[in-house]
């Protein structure tokens, strides 16, 4: 028999589908930020060049990159290896979005381009990369195999939001308070803050393989109250 139908509501409150949607979320508010803001920050709030700005952008991506890579084979070992998903992908998401926040809320307190380019750009926007690779997979080992497309679409709908709200939120700051620069520190900040409510909300929440046990139980109990109550209609029959 195949498996019976989740509510939808059901499948989009539950913990490891909010986690995923929170965890992300502020992993994009990083990447969004990066692509609208990082480069002004690199000219008005540090001097320098377009053109030296251009190959100080590219560094980000080159940062994030190594750890994406990194991440997805950390993960892959260790779930070989016979670590839970909780660990190999929840926690390996979510401790580098709060690590990441921490290290991008340093830069207003230090002193020296190099040491806030590095902590801004190159690692604390670089960790967010690790969300990307563990969350997607954790609704498909949750949810019935028929409704795992439409919660994944569901998903990238509700975490792409930052991309709305992170320019938006960060073009609101107040440019009076020490100019343009200062404006953008103080966006840098905000996302700062949004990482590290995001990395802990996951793990608070992502613990996909309690609730998939969970789940497949339910299920096995409505299958067989399903098959009991088909039964018992043949016997009236």
């Amino acid at each position: 028999m195949a498996d019976p139908r989740v509510p939808y509501f059901q499948l989009l409150t539950s913990r490891t589908f909010i986690g995923c949607c929170a965890a992300t979320f502020g992993a994009y508010w990083a990447l969004s930020l990066g692509l609208t803001w990082f480069t002004p920050f690199i000219i008005k709030g540090l001097g320098f060049s377009q053109q030296d700005a251009g190959w100080i952008s590219i560094l980000p991506w080159v940062f994030g990159a190594v750890v994406v890579l990194l991440t997805g084979w950390i993960s892959q070992v260790l779930m070989a290896r016979g670590v839970n998903t909780r660990s190999a992908r929840g926690v390996l998401g979510s401790v580098p979005l709060i690590v990441g926040g921490l290290i991008l809320a340093s830069p207003a307190a230090c002193r020296g381009w190099r040491m806030t380019i590095g902590l801004a750009g190159w690692s604390g926007r670089g960790c967010c990369g690790s969300i990307y690779v563990v969350c997607p997979p954790m609704p498909r080992r949750v949810h019935r195999v028929q409704q795992r497309g439409a919660v994944i679409a569901i998903y990238g709908a509700i975490y792409t939001l930052a991309g709305i709200l992170a320019p938006f939120c960060d073009g609101q700051c107040d440019p009076a308070r020490g100019g343009a620069a200062r404006r953008l520190h103080d966006g840098f900040t905000i996302n700062a803050v949004i990482m590290v409510v995001s990395g802990l909300l996951g793990l608070l929440l992502l613990w996909p393989n309690t609730e998939r046990a969970r789940c497949s139980a339910r299920r096995c109990s409505r299958s067989l109250r399903e098959q009991t109550l088909s039964s018992s209609l043949r016997k009236q029959g």
